[in-house]
């Protein structure tokens, strides 16, 4: 037992550490690129979009060694995009491969840290362990990101000139982009496995995957009600005074990021305070109730004997 909790320890500390290496591969590519004249910053949007879109698919599988091969399949296919969709220079070939690397071995420590492992590794999904309920949970995910990032994608198409189209707000996008694509895996498996141990008479375990999934969450959406949201309200406005061209792409875009961004503003700040006090009260009344259970279970067993 005390095995596999170390085993799971080191793993989620090394998951942290590539998705940490991944934002700063992406945000330094992104600066790259931003700076270069001969590079479109649209594509490596895309790039990143489609990645993150394609990151869902490992989770179909319930063996870590499928997920993990997965993954290193995935980052490959990223470093290539950066180094021939983007038309990479020097520096983006330098920076993608260098993190590649340390990417690809974090993901080999972590396999053979599993390998090593006593005890086998059970995956629970809240949809079940059945094929069929693994691909539901795919799609489920793969859909959640698509709506998360669904107004992101329609700033891609407006006019180069637009301040849709600013550093500040663009790498606005790109965490928006990001927190999103590896909170709501992690999330959801590491509340599930909560709720399992719950009801198999344990004390559910806060896990380490389980808080930065939920610090990633919390950031998403704090960035999501107060800086993008402000900023693209602000910006619509001031594109809308500017715009020459009514019933257009870029107006229509303008008019629905205002609409967007207003309900935005007043719906996440209380949306994000009931869902962090709802899952924190959840969780505390679940391990309390566990512990009593598990007190009282040992309670019985002496009056028995």
């Amino acid at each position: 037992m005390v095995e596999r909790y170390r085993i799971e320890y080191w793993s989620s500390i090394i998951q942290i550490l590539i998705d940490l290496s991944n934002l700063i591969e992406q945000l330094i590519v992104y600066f790259i690129v931003k700076e270069e004249s001969n590079n479109d910053e649209r594509l490596f949007f895309f790039v990143l979009l489609i990645i993150g879109f394609v990151s869902n698919l490992p989770s179909a599988s319930s063996h870590i060694y499928i997920q993990t091969t997965s993954s290193i399949l995935i980052e490959f296919g990223e470093l290539l995009s950066y180094l021939f969709i983007l038309k990479g220079s020097i520096n983006i070939f330098i920076v993608s491969f260098i993190l590649f690397l340390i990417e690809f071995i974090l993901h080999c420590i972590n396999i053979i840290l599993e390998y090593k492992s006593n005890e086998k590794k059970e995956n629970i999904f809240i949809f079940g362990k059945t094929t069929y309920g693994r691909i539901k949970y795919v799609i489920i995910r793969s859909i959640s990101y698509t709506i998360f990032n669904a107004t992101s994608i329609l700033f891609l198409f407006l006019d180069q000139k637009s301040r849709f189209h600013y550093k500040f707000y663009e790498v606005l996008i790109l965490l928006t982009f990001y927190f999103p694509s590896i909170a709501l895996g992690p999330a959801l498996e590491s509340t599930t496995i909560f709720l399992y141990q719950y009801q198999q008479n344990q004390i559910p375990q806060i896990t380490i995957l389980l808080i930065w999934s939920l610090f990633c969450a919390t950031i998403y959406f704090i960035m999501y009600c107060i800086p993008l949201s402000i900023t693209g309200f602000i910006f619509a406005i001031q594109q809308l005074k500017e715009i020459e061209q009514y019933y257009g792409y870029d107006f229509i875009v303008y008019i629905s990021s205002l609409t967007f961004f207003s309900i935005s503003i007043i719906i996440f700040p209380p949306f994000m305070i009931w869902w962090w006090k709802f899952t924190f009260v959840r969780f505390k009344n679940m391990r309390i109730v566990a512990e009593k259970r598990l007190i009282n279970n040992e309670d019985s067993l002496h009056i028995s004997l």
